[in-house]
């Protein structure tokens, strides 16, 4: 989650399908695109106020001009999951 709390590798090849742009711009890590909500994460190194000040300037104008309020998002490239190596000590 952004610049101080990073999310996990494994974390995100769990949770998150796809590297996306919100609204074109911000780079966000996304999760369950069949859902009608799919699951949004900030990508690491990048703060959340960024993306929450981005959808308030958007979604701003998408009223002002009487449009629907949506999350628009690209759709970047897919997280390729990696298998994890585990670690086993023989015990003697």
């Amino acid at each position: 989650m952004a610049i101080f709390k990073r999310v996990s590798k494994e974390y995100i090849q769990m949770n998150y399908t796809h590297y996306a742009l919100a609204y074109g711009i911000y780079p966000i890590y996304i999760g369950k695109l069949e859902h009608e909500s799919p699951t949004v994460e900030v990508r690491n190194w990048f703060p959340v106020w960024g993306l929450t000040l981005l959808d308030y300037i958007v979604q701003s104008s998408l009223s002002f001009f009487g449009k629907e309020n949506i999350f628009m998002f690209k759709i970047t490239s897919e997280i390729k999951k990696r298998k994890f190596k585990e670690t086993h000590q023989k015990q003697e």
